[in-house]
């Protein structure tokens, strides 16, 4: 369950050129322990998101570009890596009731260009049912590329992961 959380709360980890956003206290990711995780690139800047699909990236609806990229299987925001699998996405569907001022319906499903080779490096991750609720007190993660300590200004290079009690 809390890896099915993950993909709630790494749709909010983005990193637009306007907003940083942290990871304070995280930690750097267990080798591929979160293959399903996305790196989403456009000239505004990087965001996360998930697989969900073969072919769909689930993110935020702010991350909208023109052009766009996903990386599937990163672990190193510049270090060339053979399980990276790179694609164009070719289609946005942002929710239709986003609201850009209030952050309200942050949703957005990329298509990619191609199906990604799954393995194990890199593979989708369910969606939680409908109507799934979180309890109180369950462990939730966070993963992505944020600013891991106060006051800096740079993303970490690494895929870092802060796991917590809700």
């Amino acid at each position: 369950m809390a890896a099915t959380l993950l993909i709630l709360t790494a749709i909010l980890l983005n990193i637009p050129a306007d907003e940083c956003v942290e990871i304070i206290g995280g930690k750097e990711v267990r080798n591929h322990s979160v293959p399903f995780m996305a790196l989403v690139r456009s000239r505004e800047g990087i965001c996360g998101g998930a697989l969900i699909k073969p072919d769909w990236v689930l993110t935020a609806a702010h991350c909208q570009a023109r052009k766009m990229t996903v990386t599937l299987g990163a672990l190193s925001l510049t270090q060339k890596e053979k399980e990276k699998q790179q694609f164009t996405v070719t289609q946005t569907f942002p929710h239709n009731q986003f609201n850009n001022k209030t952050g309200e319906n942050d949703l957005m499903l990329l298509k990619m260009n191609k199906p990604a080779i799954l393995n194990k490096f890199v593979s989708t991750l369910a969606l939680p049912k409908p109507q799934t609720d979180v309890r109180t007190k369950m462990q939730c993660s966070v993963a992505g590329w944020g600013i891991t300590k106060p006051k800096k200004t740079q993303p970490s290079d690494k895929l870092m992961q802060v796991t917590n009690l809700n």
